[in-house]
């Protein structure tokens, strides 16, 4: 038995402190095929699912075969699972993300709002007028977009970003406030 495989086995036995998930982020960054997060992924408890999305959240581009699963799990009904499910997905499937803006769990929302805020975008392509009429839109769905548009706009042009920090909905409105204090 593989290291690799010793780990998920003392994470599926309840048997980790938190030491066996970090141990196997490191085997599988050194060269462990991921299908060995599969029966973490796959069981029926929760927080071993969750652990199983957080080990494959930490491994960016090489947990890119399990892409289909990982997709999945952005509707599992627990929500450490679809939050870990957001990074993890984020690298290679952006297009499965915007949905979660919609997520019943706020840390979930936001957790996909930041993801798709940090993804590139050309500037070009972006109306700051639509962006900042898009703020007021009466559909929660519309101004969580709009405000990640912002974020993604600031370094070209502030100015919907500005908007979005002076929104009345307070959850667009601390969005952008924490955009614009954390750096790059």
């Amino acid at each position: 038995m593989t290291m690799a495989v010793e780990l998920v086995e003392r994470i599926l036995h309840g048997d980790d402190d938190g030491r066996a998930a970090n141990h196997l982020v490191t085997e599988l960054r050194g060269g462990v095929s991921v299908q060995v997060l599969r029966p973490l992924l796959f069981s029926q408890d929760d927080a071993v699912v969750a652990i199983g999305t957080w080990v494959a959240s930490e491994l960016g581009d090489l947990a890119a075969p399990l892409g289909a699963e990982l997709e999945d799990l952005l509707r599992h009904p627990n929500r450490e699972v679809r939050f870990f499910a957001v990074e993890a997905v984020a690298r290679f499937s952006p297009a499965a993300i915007p949905v979660l803006v919609d997520d019943p769990d706020p840390a979930v929302r936001w957790k996909a709002m930041t993801a798709l805020a940090a993804m590139p975008q050309e500037p070009s392509s972006m109306d700051p007028a639509a962006i900042i009429a898009a703020l007021a839109s009466p559909a929660a769905h519309t101004r969580r977009l709009a405000a990640v548009a912002a974020v993604r706009l600031a370094p070209h042009d502030p100015g919907p970003l500005r908007a979005a920090a002076e929104a009345t909905d307070p959850e667009i409105r601390e969005f952008a406030e924490g955009a614009a204090t954390r750096p790059g």
